[in-house]
């Protein structure tokens, strides 16, 4: 759990794994709740179509609704709006980066496997040149695998204890990555945590309209390797909106940026049982940037 203020409000960000039970306590005394939904809904659709598919995530569709259930009762009890915020699909270009997420370690362990072959069978005699461009190429490759590790041995540990020796090790591995392996972090990680924050702070503009004497408080549920979004919050807009738009130029993403701008509020009507699509409005910044 980490909070981040800004002159905008405050920023509830609760970190958690995928297919693990989500705690109604990490929404704590927010307003509104913004979940990473990571194009499980098009909420740029009709009214009727969007609701259908929101209805499914939040009471049939697994493993979202599972894992979030207990907090979308408290949001349902409390009548808070839930604000989809998220990118609306999964094109090829996100899809590829999650595949090549788990590919290059498998890469980098066969390069250093021939390495260590050509070591111990001494068919060919290596140069140094050769050893360190084998080895470097397999590390390069194996830099997302101690990370790996760490989730392994630490499990929740590494994610709810913001504090611990494990989870530091971790955000510093990821913000590594990030840097080195922009094929495998710029959409998945980059672009999203971007796009969180920035949408986050247009949702505190709104709510601070409404809100008086106190800050609007946003709780975002998020996977425990977008903690990127802490920094990304305390960018400017123009700063945040210029690497969004300089992400979207990779091939493959039309689609998202086409509906990049567009945030979704839905609220519970309880003489109906379901939640309700209420607002389809545009992030002004990023309206901009949609071709």
């Amino acid at each position: 759990m980490k909070i981040v203020e800004t002159d905008k409000g405050k920023f509830r960000i609760a970190y958690g794994a995928s297919f693990t039970e989500r705690k109604p306590e990490e929404l704590g005394k927010a307003d509104v709740w913004a979940p990473e939904t990571s194009g499980l809904v098009d909420y740029t659709l009709t009214k009727e179509l969007v609701e259908e598919k929101f209805y499914k995530i939040s009471r049939k569709d697994k493993p979202f609704s599972t894992d979030h259930r207990k907090i979308f009762e408290k949001t349902e009890e409390g009548k808070k709006p839930i604000f989809l915020i998220d990118i609306t699909e999964q094109e090829l270009a996100t899809l590829l980066q999650i595949d090549l997420k788990y590919l290059e370690p498998i890469v980098g362990s066969g390069l250093l496997a021939i390495l260590a072959r050509d070591f111990i069978l001494g068919e060919k005699r290596l140069t140094r040149r050769e050893i360190l461009k084998k080895a470097g190429a397999g590390i390069y490759f194996l830099s997302e695998f101690p990370a790996g590790i760490i989730r392994g041995l630490f499990g929740e540990d590494f994610i709810v204890g913001e504090k611990s020796a494990s989870r530091a090790v971790e955000k510093f591995l990821d913000d590594l990555n990030e840097r080195i392996h922009p094929e495998t972090n710029a959409i998945i990680q980059t672009l999203r945590n971007s796009l969180l924050a920035q949408k986050a702070k247009t949702i505190a503009e709104r709510l601070g309209l409404e809100i008086k004497g106190r800050k609007p408080e946003i709780a975002l549920t998020v996977g425990a390797a977008h903690h990127g979004i802490e920094k990304a919050l305390l960018k400017e807009d123009e700063e945040r909106v210029w690497l969004i738009d300089k992400l979207l130029s990779v091939p493959g993403l039309k689609n998202t940026r086409e509906k990049i701008a567009t945030i979704a509020r839905f609220d519970f009507n309880k003489e109906k049982d379901k939640w309700e699509l209420t607002d389809q409005s545009k992030d002004p910044h990023l309206a901009k940037i949609e071709k």
